[in-house]
């Protein structure tokens, strides 16, 4: 459940423990056990423990399907501008908009809107979009689009464990700390990072089905000293968040575009009879 986020912190503490480790990168190993051979401590290893499933109130399988709305940004193709690009799911028809970015995160920053069939189109069967608006220069494209699906939710908490091994208890305890203190201080940006950015989030698809993994908390439990042989400590933590699993529909569904009543202002009671395209 926590590998992307494994990986994030990985990195964190590669890049903030450089100046108190040389050749850091031999010193901090993700989904290790024991420490790599050949090399002395201080040693950090980034261990992932059990996790458990659990069902809260108003959880469960939607046994109907339902539409929910999709957002997903994709950095534009400078060498290729115009598209195609494939979006994660398949929209209803007609209910693709999108937003191009340029001169993204600064103040001259502009966003324009495009509408399908005007400034862009969609091959529905292979999920690919293809502009005729010109990108040339655009950083990003903010897709939003609806998709119907039957969707489970399940809340999940993982242990993850981080063995710190040092030369003596005063070494142990001093990189300890810092490795806590670095995780609970990014605790905002792990989350962010473990969530929205392609490098690090976790979405599966196979067969028509998507698993999403939503991280909520990273809980700093407890810290377990072992002094034999090398000195160690066993941070525990306990990453908190969401399972969602969804199954696509993509038969049988559209938006609703007119509706047309043969109905007309009367003193008495008429029946009417609704036609829905």
């Amino acid at each position: 459940m926590i590998q992307n986020l494994i990986r994030k912190i990985n990195d964190l503490l590669l890049e903030t423990l450089a100046g108190e480790i040389p050749n850091v990168a031999q010193h901090i190993k993700a989904n290790q056990i024991q420490p790599p051979a050949g090399v002395t401590p201080p040693l950090v290893l980034l261990i992932p423990g059990n996790f458990a499933i659990a069902t809260q109130p108003g959880e469960g399988t939607s046994t109907a399907p339902r539409s929910e709305e999709v957002r997903q940004k994709i950095a534009v193709n400078d060498a290729l501008p115009q598209g195609p690009y494939v979006l994660g799911q398949t929209p209803l028809s007609g209910s693709a908009r999108c937003k191009v970015f340029s001169d993204e995160n600064s103040v001259t920053e502009k966003q324009i809107w495009l509408q399908e069939n005007r400034d862009f189109t969609i091959n529905y069967a292979t999920r690919s979009c293809s502009f005729l608006y010109d990108l040339t220069g655009a950083d990003s494209i903010l897709f939003i689009y609806s998709v119907v699906s039957i969707s489970t939710l399940r809340n999940f908490a993982q242990d993850l464990f981080i063995d710190v091994h040092g030369n003596n208890a005063a070494e142990v305890e001093k990189f300890a700390s810092l490795v806590a203190g670095n995780i609970l201080a990014y605790h905002d940006s792990l989350l962010l990072a473990g969530n929205q950015d392609n490098a690090y989030k976790t979405e599966y698809q196979a067969g028509g089905v998507i698993t999403r993994h939503h991280l909520t908390q990273i809980q700093l439990i407890e810290g377990q000293p072992d002094p034999i042989a090398i000195p160690k400590t066993r941070l525990k933590f306990t990453v908190s968040g969401h399972l969602k699993s969804s199954r696509e529909i993509t038969e049988g569904f559209g938006l609703i575009e007119k509706i047309h009543s043969p109905g007309k202002v009367s003193t008495q009671a008429v029946d009417i009879v609704v036609q829905v395209e």
